[in-house]
């Protein structure tokens, strides 16, 4: 028989068991999963890239976007912080209209957002250049007056050479900023300017065209010009004890024959220069006299010049038509300085060479600061010049042009042209005679030979009277003159281009200058 303090033992054990039982099967039950973390899509361009140079006009947009654990719900486009469009459907993609922006460096940015909003961002920075070009004329850069008009139009490369843009220009200055037509999708584009001027005896006209233009600006500046300061008026000078002699050069003056006792000449006097300057040659000697000369009459005496001067000579061994030389004397250190003539020969040589010898002051005299040559020659038909802006040429470089162009109306034009050594453009020049009383002249330029007559715009066909049709000018009735040129201070056609535009300031000192033309 039990007892009942065995009774409460046992059944004590039994709920100390029970409790234990519960308490393994509850720590022995697993955890359950925790739900995965949402991963953020990715998204990158594929077009435009930061590489892709100047964008205009309508841009393909298009961006890689995805979601690894889901999808992508939407792609946001934005230009400069504005957003533009959004799409929900692969591929990702638009038509941007990049005129909707100014033109400059602007941020695109793309965003894409999954089904459970998480986002991702891309962006890159892109060129727009929208405008085509941007006119700022000062007024004086084109001929003016009651009986001149002016226009300017641009059109695509050849072949197509279609009209992008026509106006006319006002007298004054002329400004206004042209936007890239939509239809005309080119990197460069021909610019041209027609001058049409009305006269009793007749109509002439002029038409310049650049190739090859870029977009950007058009604002020329002003040529710079010697510095003479303001007219005061004259002095006439009468030269007395007047030695004999071969050559004379008074006072720049283009007749170098000798000059008698009691000669007069008129010098004008500046207040930024008055320097009077005469030389004399005398067989192989030389004489000069450089002396300041104010408004009024004077005599001056030529008995005692001095006679303290240099010797050079120029020479050429071709088989030349004519030839000619001028030297001058620049008083101060640019180009644009003030300068006198020192020594000027012109003469016609029939196929023999040329060679002439001359004189200037010697150096520590002080009289100038520099000197200037241009010496040109006539040879098989062409014109070669050479051009030195701080030296005395001795003999002359010849730039090796050929010229060559078909028998073709002018709307047909074919030119060749090459020539075996560098130069920095091709100039072309056309005296064209479309009727008994209408002539004009088509200057062209351009970094090579292809290069065709532009198409006239019917506005200023109508506004000429018809005079200026293109399909009736023929070829074979111009007088074509073709120039090559190189300048030591320019680098290329480009350079030209950017300085004639107004792009590139024209900031080295130009030393020399080499070209050569002649007429087809």
């Amino acid at each position: 028989m039990k007892t009942l303090k065995t009774m409460k033992t046992k059944v004590l054990f039994g709920l100390m068991l029970l409790a234990l039982v519960f308490s393994c099967s509850k720590d022995d039950e697993p955890a359950p999963t925790p739900e995965p973390e949402n991963q953020k899509p990715t998204i990158s361009f594929v077009s435009p890239t930061a590489n892709s140079g100047d964008l205009w006009n309508i841009v393909d947009v298009e961006v890689n976007a995805a979601d690894s654990d889901g999808s992508v719900a939407k792609v946001e486009f934005y230009a400069n912080g504005v957003k533009v469009t959004e799409s929900t459907v692969s591929p990702y993609s638009f038509n941007w209209n990049s005129k909707d922006v100014e033109d400059g460096s602007v941020e695109l940015k793309a965003i894409v957002t999954d089904d459970e909003g998480a986002t991702a961002t891309a962006s890159i920075s892109v060129d727009v250049k929208n405008v085509l070009l941007d006119y700022n004329i000062f007024d004086g850069y084109l001929s003016a007056g009651a009986d001149i008009m002016n226009f300017t139009y641009i059109t695509s490369p050849a072949p197509e050479k279609e009209i992008l843009y026509f106006a006319e220009i006002p007298e004054g200055a002329f400004a206004q900023t042209v936007q890239r037509p939509a239809e005309f999708d080119g990197e460069t584009f021909d610019v041209h300017f027609v001058g049409y001027y009305m006269n009793n005896d007749g109509n002439d006209g002029k038409i310049t065209s650049y190739h090859g233009i870029t977009p950007g600006d058009f604002s020329p500046v002003p040529s710079t010009q010697a510095n003479y300061g303001n007219e005061l008026g004259d002095a006439n000078v009468t030269f007395t004890n007047v030695p004999d002699h071969d050559y004379a050069m008074i006072f720049s003056g283009g007749n170098t024959n000798p000059i008698a006792e009691n000669t007069q000449r008129t010098l004008k006097i500046y207040d930024q220069f008055d320097l009077g300057y005469v030389y004399l040659k005398v067989g192989d000697a030389g004489y000069y006299m450089a002396a300041p000369f104010g408004v009024g009459d004077h005599e001056l005496p030529l008995n005692a010049m001095n006679t303290s001067m240099d010797s050079h000579t120029f020479a050429d061994n071709g088989s030349l038509s004519t030839a000619s030389l001028l030297v001058q004397g620049h008083t101060g250190p640019s180009r644009y300085s003030p300068a006198v003539s020192i020594y000027r020969e012109n003469i016609a040589l029939n196929g023999n060479p040329f060679e002439t010898k001359f004189h200037v002051p010697k150096a520590e005299d002080q009289v100038f600061d520099h000197y200037f040559t241009n010496a040109r020659v006539q040879e098989n038909g062409r014109t070669y010049v050479h051009e030195a802006y701080q030296e005395i040429l001795s003999s002359m470089t010849k730039l090796d042009a050929t010229f060559e162009a078909n028998d073709k109306k002018l709307s047909q034009l074919d030119i060749t042209a090459t020539s075996m050594d560098d130069f920095d453009w091709l100039g072309v020049t056309f005296q064209v005679s479309a009727s008994d009383t209408f002539t004009f002249v088509w200057q062209s330029y351009s970094g090579d030979d292809t290069i065709s007559f532009p198409p006239i715009p019917t506005e200023v066909v109508t506004a000429t009277n018809e005079v200026f049709n293109s399909s009736d000018i023929v070829f074979k009735d111009a007088n074509v003159t073709m120039l090559f040129e190189d300048r030591d201070n320019y680098n290329g056609y480009d350079d030209f281009k950017d300085i004639r535009f107004g792009r590139k300031t024209e900031d080295t000192e130009l030393k020399t200058r080499l070209y050569v033309f002649g007429q087809l």
